[in-house]
């Protein structure tokens, strides 16, 4: 910038800055610990921190912790020790003198574990440890050893046991005289402490090579086994870990911990001392926990971010970082303004170093910025007679400052050519130019400007907070509600925001460009994008929240320099090594709990659901201590092959058909992380209708059921037709009757005449014999009258009297006969009553009326081959020709014979046999004689019962 251009000097704005501390995170039982004093860490397989307060066993899985209290079978509340052996089973030492131990989800204790039982209670434990093979190893008040391997606990008294020394898990610790050393290696340490007592020494072994001896006081000795060298320690502080760079951290009495240099016998760095420090642990992603006497826990992120408060008593929220040369620059709020040395990183850490930002003034803050979007917030900012008030940024290009203001955007430059023009009335949140054009931020959008300061166009509608420009041409913006604008030559090409990337929130505060990576400050960290232009959308490649060190998840301002990064939040200023790789970030998931019906079950058990009305819920937990936002999938195997999203740590499943399923749960970060798969297999119990035998009784229960309705509507449809066919038999049996009763009138007629004739010829004796003979055909005939069917024996008897009397009466006499094969048992056969008499009676009135003597009527029963009844009824008459041209000549007409032939037919209509009667007359003629044969066909129907 011109020399002319004057930025009227701000006061100094005398403060004492601080130097830099580390950002704790500090947790209390306002966050769900269980207690305030915290006695003991440990880190169980699945990643799980557990600390032993004065109030319960806590878990934390990073997010949220858990406690488990005399509730949960903890023999007291409080909780001095723990540790895992090699069966994953967390043993709990509390002041009860009583040990328990938790696995799959539940704690044992003497009520409900077998080995617990035979351990003998009451014990004052002296220590507790394990040695490599996962052995756990402690020994009480009154010197007895007791040893628990898998299932197997074992006693020895104090002088009976001894171990290796190497074989002292790391991170453990036991009396020197329950560990066996190399004599000169004993006697080392023994002339070192001035003692002959091992009991008074205690050994620990912080490090995989690494023992550190010392005495009741204050006497400290450390072996290195593998360089075979001792180092004595001068510090005063009680080493609990050897930290990952090879540095001993350790504690004080009287507060505070430390980091110790052993070779070198240098203090380091020293952390909380206005803190009673009960234990302190290192877990695996390298974060350092301190337990406190009375206020909880501090976590000391793995990424060691140093914080700058700038002030001695209030925050100050940081909104600008930029660097030139050796140093970086650093705007506040008011017109505060600082300049620092760029800081060193040392390994993965920045450098401890004493130096701290100072103030300067506008002048030496802006003058340093040269196409620099600096984004201010000064309440006036005097500019020779100009007055500019609630600046919201400054961009300074070519001895010219582009800046906005809550009431304008105006061009300012003093030099030989003057400028204060305004090119955009209205309140603005930012600006910069681009490609000869000016893009202007505001609450309502983006507004782009030409040469001459017209508005040519507005694409984006949503709030501007910030821009930046890659070497590519592309002008990245930024949004407070709808992420990320990539633009190019004044047109968008993308917007990415929280649906369609990996941003973690749409309000985007701040952009930074290093190289091919942008880095967005959000309202949930800062993240770090690789844009690549070989990449489609931008792959994030880190992220860095509040959960890592941060003192503020809001990020105003980011720079990076020299793999350093500084970032800006309402609270101060924020600088940390970037890793060079975030491979040892913990990334795990636990299932934490099972339960059905509301009833928690164990979680080695294979839980076993009603067929109706089951509920089960999963409960799980993703272990990370330095993700969030983390989002789960899973898929149940036997259900559902696919692959669905969960937000929160549990599943809850209702009405399961019934089945074998296999739960699988997967937690999963935007960084790409995955956690391992883990797997839970259920059953869903059978209903009745899941077993085959159940399919095949309702199919056969079914099937009768069926045939039990199809029988009962044959059988309906059966007695309608019976009962129709009843109705039509008693029909037809009327109409029998009534055919009967045509015949009895004919037959009586005649009768009457043959007895009228024996009257007029005054013979006596002859009306006396015909009426007593009639009389006894009367009364059978009455008798048979209400009868379809009589036996064959009764038909032949009435056959025989109706032809006697017939033989009183005829003009010419005449012989009969009547022929009944042996085979045939007339008195065992049904025979239509009276279907042969018309038939005689014919043959008698007018075939054998015409024959003046020797007339011959012959009658024969007959059984065919085929079962049948042939009855056969021939005369020695005039013939079936002569006898109706008598009845042409007379004008009879005979009924009796079409009477027959209505009554077969009536007969073989109520039969139940399937041969039918019939009825055939030959004129005899044919066969070289005279006469008529007549043959009548039946069924033979065995005589049972009378109809």
């Amino acid at each position: 910038m011109c020399k002319n251009i004057i930025l009227l000097l701000f006061c100094f704005y005398t403060i004492a800055a601080h130097a830099q501390d580390y950002n704790y995170i500090h947790y209390t039982a306002k966050d769900g610990l269980a207690g305030e004093t915290v006695y003991t860490i440990t880190q169980s397989h699945d990643g799980f921190l557990w600390f032993g307060t004065e109030s319960g066993l806590s878990r934390f899985d990073g997010t949220k912790f858990t406690s488990f209290t005399v509730n949960d079978k903890l023999p007291s509340n409080e909780v001095f020790g723990s540790l895992e052996d090699k069966e994953r089973r967390l043993w709990i030492f509390s002041f009860s003198k009583e040990i328990a131990f938790y696995k799959d989800g539940q704690i044992y204790n003497r009520s409900n574990s077998r080995l617990l039982q035979g351990i003998r209670p009451n014990l004052e434990l002296l220590s507790i440890s394990l040695d490599q093979q996962g052995k756990l190893i402690f020994y009480d008040d009154s010197l007895r050893v007791t040893t628990i391997d898998k299932e197997e606990a074992i006693s020895y008294t104090y002088n009976q046991f001894k171990i290796d020394y190497r074989s002292l898990a790391e991170g453990r610790n036991l009396q020197m005289s329950l560990l066996r050393f190399p004599d000169t290696i004993s006697s080392f340490v023994l002339r070192y402490f001035h003692t002959n007592d091992t009991n008074k020494i205690g050994v620990f072994k912080p490090g995989h090579h690494i023992l550190a001896f010392q005495k009741f006081g204050n006497a400290r000795l450390i072996w290195d086994m593998k360089a075979n060298r001792f180092f004595t320690i001068k510090d005063p502080s009680t080493f609990f870990q050897y930290m990952s760079d090879g540095d001993l951290v350790g504690r004080y009495a009287k507060g505070g911990a430390c980091i110790y240099d052993f070779r070198r016998d240098k203090l380091k760095k020293i952390f909380l001392p206005q803190y009673i420090i009960n234990g302190i642990f290192q877990d695996r992603e390298l974060n350092t926990w301190f337990c406190t006497n009375g206020n909880g826990i501090f976590k000391l992120p793995a990424l060691r971010v140093a914080t700058y408060t700038l002030h001695p008593t209030q925050p100050t929220p940081i909104h600008t970082i930029y660097a030139k040369g050796d140093h970086v620059f650093i705007g506040g709020e008011k017109d505060v303004f600082w300049k620092m040395k760029k800081l060193s990183r040392s390994g993965n850490y920045v450098a401890d170093q004493k130096y701290a930002p100072i103030p300067i003034d506008w002048l030496a803050f802006i003058r340093n910025a040269p196409e620099q979007l600096l984004n201010i917030r000064s309440n006036t900012l005097k500019l020779k007679e100009y007055n500019y008030a609630y600046v919201k940024s400054i961009y300074f290009f070519k001895d010219t400052l582009l800046i906005s203001s809550f009431r304008d955007v105006r061009l300012y430059r003093d030099d030989h050519i003057s400028l204060n023009k305004i090119i955009y009335n209205k309140r603005a949140t930012t600006a910069i130019k681009h490609n000869d054009h000016y893009y202007i931020g505001t609450l309502e959008g983006l507004i782009i400007l030409d040469k001459q300061y017209r508005i040519i166009d507005t694409p984006i509608k949503q709030r501007i907070s910030s821009f930046a420009k890659d070497t590519n041409g592309i002008l990245w913006v930024s949004t407070y509600d709808q992420g990320i604008f990539k633009m190019k030559e004044g047109r968008v090409l993308a917007n990415y925001h929280k649906g369609n990337s990996a941003l973690n929130s749409n309000l985007c505060r701040c952009l930074y460009l290093d190289q091919h990576f942008l880095w967005v400050g959000t309202d949930q960290g800062a993240q770090k994008f690789d844009i690549n232009p070989s990449h489609t959308t931008p792959e994030l490649k880190d992220i860095y929240t509040a959960n890592e060190g941060l003192n503020s998840n809001v990020i105003n301002a980011i720079l990076v320099k020299d793999s350093v990064v500084y970032i800006g939040t309402p609270k101060g200023l924020n600088v940390f090594a970037e890793p060079a790789n975030r491979a040892n970030r913990l990334f795990n998931l636990a299932l934490t709990g099972i339960s059905i019906g509301g009833k928690a079950i164990a979680l080695n058990q294979e839980p076993i659901l009603p067929n109706k009305h089951n509920q089960i819920k999963f409960d799980f937990s993703a272990i990370s201590f330095s993700l969030n936002n983390i989002s789960y999938r899973y898929r149940i195997l036997g259900l559902n092959a696919a692959w669905q999203t969960a937000a929160e740590p549990f599943l809850n499943f209702i009405s399961l058909p019934s089945g074998d399923y296999t739960l699988q749960v997967q937690a999963v970060h935007s960084l790409g992380y995955k956690s391992p798969i883990i797997e839970k297999k259920f059953r869903v119990a059978k209903g009745i209708f899941d077993y085959w035998w159940f399919w095949v009784l309702s199919a056969l229960a079914l099937f009768f059921i069926f045939l039990f309705i199809l029988h009962n509507r044959v059988r309906k449809v059966r007695r309608k037709e019976e009962e129709k066919h009843n109705i039509n038999r008693k029909m037809v049996e009327m109409e029998q009757m009534a055919l009967r009763a045509q015949m009895n009138p004919h037959f009586i007629f005649n009768c009457l005449n043959s007895i009228q004739n024996y009257i007029l010829k005054q013979d006596a004796a002859g009306a006396n014999l015909y009426l007593s003979k009639f009389a006894g055909l009367v009364r059978k005939t009455l008798e048979h009258s209400p009868k379809i069917y009589i036996s064959l024996q009764e038909e032949m008897e009435y056959l025989t009297n109706y032809i006697e009397l017939e033989r009183l009466q005829a003009n010419h006499p005449f012989n009969y006969t009547i022929r009944i094969v042996p085979s045939i048992h007339p008195a065992q056969i049904q025979f239509p009553n009276m279907i042969l008499q018309p038939l005689v009676e014919n043959a008698i009135k007018h075939g054998l009326s015409d024959v003046p003597e020797n007339g011959m009527l012959d009658i024969s029963l007959l059984r065919s081959e085929e079962g049948m009844l042939i009855c056969t009824i021939a005369d020695n008459g005039a013939g079936i020709e002569r006898t109706r041209e008598n009845k042409k000549r007379t004008g009879h007409q005979s009924k009796g014979l079409s009477l027959i032939r209505k009554r077969i037919e009536t007969l073989n209509l109520i039969s139940s046999q399937p041969e039918q009667i019939s009825l055939t007359i030959e004129d005899l003629k044919s066969q070289g004689t005279s006469g008529t044969k007549i043959v009548v066909i039946l069924p033979i129907k065995v005589y049972k019962s009378e109809l």
